[in-house]
């Protein structure tokens, strides 16, 4: 369990879908201000959405233009 998210929504599974600043919101949303993330838990993210999720992206671009 990761950045303490047990249940994702809808919208955080749709990852592809979403740019890395909505989906840092949403993973913020969820944690509420209970978690806060740290600065260090922001880049985190941004690293991880620039290595897994971005080029996801462009694969699901990829496949919509064939």
């Amino acid at each position: 369990m990761e950045y303490a998210i047990e249940k994702p929504s809808n919208k955080l599974l749709a990852a592809t879908d979403l740019d890395s600043d909505t989906w840092i919101g949403e993973v913020k949303r969820i944690r509420d201000k209970k978690l806060p993330l740290t600065a260090a838990g922001v880049k985190g993210l941004r690293d991880e959405y620039t290595r897994t999720i971005d080029p996801a992206r462009a694969a699901k671009r990829r496949q919509k233009e064939e």
